[in-house]
């Protein structure tokens, strides 16, 4: 298992493709509050507390967002995957004094989870 040293999300390419934020000025703003606009008008996080770690295991690159001191704890997220709600317990765990590790394994990061509909949009939280 191969690791790479953690980059801050504004070093890392593609940061913006795991919020969906364009490059607006306005969103530009937001992301750096660490919001960025989501589905049925609810806030996603843009993670910009977070480190990046990028992680090889038998070829397969995955995203890991760390944050804190040791020691460490693994915030493993369920279904969809880590929405706001598992990254205010991220930084709850960050926040007591430890490392928090968040691997991303599906989803969208930080995003609030939708559910398609039959016209094929998205609509808000299940």
């Amino acid at each position: 298992m191969n690791t790479e040293e953690p980059t801050s999300a504004e070093n890392t390419p593609g940061a913006d493709e795991s919020t969906g934020a364009d490059q607006s000025p306005a969103v530009d703003q937001a992301t750096k509050a660490g919001v960025v606009a989501g589905a049925g008008g609810r806030l996603d996080d843009a993670i910009a507390d977070f480190s990046r770690r990028q992680v090889d295991v038998d070829g397969v690159v995955k995203t890991v967002h760390v944050a804190g001191t040791s020691p460490a704890v693994v915030l493993m997220p369920e279904m969809p995957g880590i929405s706001p709600d598992v990254l205010r317990l991220a930084r709850w765990v960050r926040d007591a004094g430890f490392t928090v590790h968040v691997p991303s394994l599906f989803g969208r990061d930080g995003a609030y989870p939708t559910v398609a509909t039959a016209s094929g949009s998205s609509a808000g939280p299940a």
